[in-house]
């Protein structure tokens, strides 16, 4: 597998923690970060996949709750858009009277 090299930087508490964990188990600085690199890629698609099972977990109970209530024929934004309206009115109506 070919390999790239790249530069970045670590913080202090980063660099020391590298540094103390490779000291402590003998090992390269850089094969350290590579293992580090691997974990962290790991943990990021495991979150991927989560995310991924809760969308579908999501559209099943979507299915569900349709199949017993069927679809709501209204627009929930504009109803929202329209009451604040009648409260923004009412509120200025109410304030507009002596």
């Amino acid at each position: 597998m070919a390999r790239q090299r790249i530069q970045f930087f670590l913080d202090d508490d980063q660099y020391d923690a590298v540094t103390q964990i490779a000291t402590t188990q003998d090992r390269p600085i850089p094969d350290l970060v590579h293992e580090l690199v691997d974990l962290g890629l790991e943990k990021l698609k495991g979150r991927a996949r989560e995310r991924q099972k809760a969308l579908h977990r999501l559209a099943l109970l979507r299915k569900s709750v349709e199949a017993r209530h069927g679809l709501y024929a209204g627009d929930p934004v504009a109803e929202v858009r329209a009451e604040r309206e009648r409260q923004v009115n009412a509120a200025l109506s109410t304030a507009a009277k002596p």
